[in-house]
């Protein structure tokens, strides 16, 4: 997840290359990234309680039964 931070740097300061290969670079980290996000760990922490709100909001249940 660092990869789009540092290519970016890169390719704003013209460091390392032409700037057309450092922006193919950056940009293809920055879509890597886009289809790691949704399967990664922060993610699934992230959406933990919305996804158990929603769950429970179908299922109508409020609560403990007695």
């Amino acid at each position: 997840m660092l990869a789009p931070l540092i290519t970016g740097i890169l390719a704003f300061a013209h460091v390392g290359g032409r700037y057309e290969t450092l922006l193919a670079v950056h940009l293809l980290s920055v879509e890597a990234m886009f289809i790691w996000l949704p399967f990664g760990k922060l993610m699934h922490t992230a959406l933990t309680f919305p996804s158990r709100y929603q769950a429970g909001t179908w299922s109508g249940r409020k609560g403990v039964r007695a």
